[in-house]
């Protein structure tokens, strides 16, 4: 860990236009790289296409490397390397010693440039893929995650595919297709990081050489800036009900998208933070400590509810606010009812001083427990400089919650109450759904 809380870090762009971070970390052994590109979901033309193109230019071989000799070598140095697709972006995360900057760099190139699209290893991945559709066809919670998309979002709009796109979908994915997908892996959409035992200098002509590679792999005609478009938003059902046979238990989600507004964006840096801070606190206020409104009315009694999970899902022009529960069929109304009472009583907006300052000093803390690792810390730099060109350090949260007042908090319960009696909440029932009772659930997902 840093020796203070100054996460110093240096922020720029190569000749090309790669953006980048570099965060210097004296006390570990290891260096992290950490890339964020739009390539995701909703900028491709077949579905399942950015999946896909994931698996072969992290997996396979290259124009330089096969598979095998790749992975040995990998191994040998040190590397540890991973992505993720998601609706938005393909994320790259890579792992190594200090002393292997020069080869995990090396990998780095190879992966985003010199990737080989053999058919033989395509269509071997085209099945290993094909299998975690069927996973992902037999867990109940991204079945339910689809479900809730389906229902925000215009039946064709991107939003309503699914990450891995479907056994059928897969089939229809060329060669062409891939390589095409692959040019959007360019310095016109990505943001890199780099952090922990580095030398600044050195860090910068390497990103710089990245950066080279990447322009002469794609060629300038071939850099591509794919746009955001708005989403097709539709007036959501309030009940949607989807048996399931998954799962014995009644599972199901109450959420509710919320749309940033024009004037939301054109907020400054020094506005974002202070509105991250407030939020922060109020999420863990809410749902995200064992004293929670929430959590602790749940858990009060044995066997009420066997899981659940609160979460905020940022886009680029939305998010999605998401409570996940997994109940006993007979304890659905119950456990609604409780939802019910706790939402209701945080969005009166009157929390005293003394409560304020309590989850304050709990969010606080939580954050500083998040930066035991430069690993942990750079993601979020990343991110934060990937969606609005700003980088919100955590000594710069530590010092934005700090100015919190109670006044701070209940104003913003009370715009959160106004924004939910505009767009309520809706819910999104499957496995076990036999008796559901839409008029009383009607009342009890409403929270104003």
């Amino acid at each position: 860990m840093t020796n203070s809380l100054d996460f110093k870090h240096i922020k720029g762009k190569t000749k090309r236009g790669l953006k980048y971070i570099i965060f210097k970390d004296d006390n570990t052994l290891s260096v992290s790289i950490y890339i964020m590109t739009s390539a995701g979901v909703i900028f491709e033309k077949k579905p399942g296409l950015a999946h896909f193109t994931e698996h072969v230019f992290v997996g396979l071989s290259t124009k330089k490397e096969n598979k095998d000799t790749r992975i040995k070598n990998m191994e040998i140095h040190g590397i540890y390397k991973n992505a993720w697709t998601s609706y938005e972006t393909i994320s790259y995360g890579l792992d190594a010693p200090y002393t292997q900057m020069d080869y995990a760099f090396k990998v780095l190139g190879d992966d985003f440039t010199q990737a080989k699209f053999d058919p033989k290893e395509i269509e071997i991945e085209r099945n290993v893929i094909k299998d975690e559709i069927a996973k992902s066809n037999n867990n109940i919670f991204a079945n339910l995650f689809n479900y809730e998309l389906s229902n925000f979002f215009k039946k064709g709009d991107p939003y309503t595919h699914k990450v891995l796109g479907t056994a059928k979908e897969l089939d229809k994915i060329t060669i062409e297709d891939l390589k095409e997908h692959y040019k959007l892996l360019n310095n016109k959409n990505m943001v890199i990081g780099v952090s922990g035992n580095v030398n600044e200098e050195k860090v910068i002509k390497l990103i710089e050489r990245f950066s080279e590679l990447l322009y002469k792999s794609k060629g300038k005609e071939k850099e591509i800036n794919p746009k955001y478009r708005t989403p097709e938003y539709k007036k959501p059902e309030d009940i949607v009900i989807k048996p399931s046979k998954l799962s014995k238990n009644t599972v199901f989600a109450i959420s509710k998208i919320y749309k940033e507004s024009s004037k939301e964006r054109k907020l400054n840096k020094k506005q974002r933070l202070y509105l991250a801070a407030v939020n922060d606190i109020v999420i863990n206020t809410f749902a995200q400590a064992q004293s929670s409104y929430l959590w602790k009315a749940l858990r009060e009694n044995s066997g009420l509810v066997y899981g659940y999970w609160f979460d905020v899902w940022r886009q680029e022009n939305f998010s999605l606010i998401d409570l996940t529960l997994d109940v006993p069929k007979e304890n659905v109304e119950k456990v609604l009812k409780k939802v019910n009472e706790e939402t209701k009583k945080l969005l009166k907006g009157n929390m005293s001083k003394k409560e304020v300052e309590y989850w304050k000093n709990y969010t606080k803390n939580k954050l500083m427990l998040s930066t035991t690792e430069h690993k942990k810390i750079l993601p979020a730099l990343v991110k934060s400089f990937f969606y609005s060109n700003y980088t919100f350090t955590p000594k710069e949260l530590l010092k934005a919650q700090e100015k919190i007042k109670k006044e701070d908090v209940n104003k913003f319960l009370k715009k959160l109450k106004e924004d939910i009696k505009k767009e309520p909440f809706v819910a999104v029932f499957t496995g076990n759904t036999k008796g559901i009772n839409k008029s009383k659930i009607r009342k009890l997902i409403k929270f104003t």
